[in-house]
Order: structure tokens, then C-alpha cells, then sequence
């Protein structure tokens, strides 16, 4: 008899659905993540990183490239005379619009542009 274990090949679109299907019935328990990763035997970090490919997905951004690094952006400057006011602002393409950020604040505002 045999003492070799069959090894299982499982595809890339296949572990993708299996990581998205653990995505969504995390969000669907009463579970924190971290005790959803424990009860499936399921690496935490490795499920962070999926719920942000997934989140990334949802909302059709790129900003996020599949080894989790963050990604170049399109930006366009506008000389807009109507509205002039101090420190950058950050356009959203849903229309939500982030005003007067400065070097003092430019972490806050990029927290809330990934929130957004």
C-alpha cells in the first residue's frame, strides 16, 4: 500500500471564489474576523488581504494591485478660477469631494479617501 498523500491542484478562479464565499459569510456571522479565521482554519493576514482585493473589486477601483500594494492613481489638475481655496482637494469620481488638504493633514485625508 501507498504512503503517498494526493495532492490537490486547485485553480487560481477556484481559490479566488473560495476566498470571496469567506469574505462574504464573515460579513454575514456575528464573528470578528479574526475569530472567523480561527473557527476555518484560515490565515488572518491572508484574510485581510483577500477582504481588501474583494473590497477593492466591489467598489471597481485599481487603487489596490493584487499583491496588496498600494497602485498609481489617475489625477487631473484643474485650474478652477470660480473655486480657489488653500491646501489640495481630492475629487472622488462619486462625486464626493475631500477640501483643504495640507502636509499637516494629508494622512487623515487619504485614511478617508480608503474609507470612502
Amino acid at each position: 500500500m501507498s504512503n503517498h498523500k494526493k495532492s490537490i491542484t486547485v485553480t487560481r478562479a477556484e481559490r479566488r471564489r473560495q476566498w470571496y464565499a469567506h469574505v462574504e459569510a464573515c460579513r454575514q456571522s456575528s464573528q470578528t474576523q479574526r475569530a472567523y479565521c480561527e473557527c476555518h482554519q484560515l490565515g488572518y493576514a491572508s484574510f485581510q488581504r483577500w477582504c481588501r482585493i474583494v473590497r477593492d473589486d466591489e467598489r471597481g477601483s485599481g487603487a489596490t494591485s493584487t499583491s496588496g500594494s498600494t497602485a498609481f492613481i489617475p489625477v487631473a489638475v484643474v485650474d478652477d478660477a470660480r473655486d480657489h481655496r488653500p491646501g489640495v482637494c481630492i475629487s472622488l469620481p462619486s462625486g464626493a469631494r475631500i477640501d483643504g488638504i495640507s502636509a499637516g493633514n494629508v494622512d487623515v485625508a487619504l485614511a478617508l479617501a480608503a474609507a470612502l
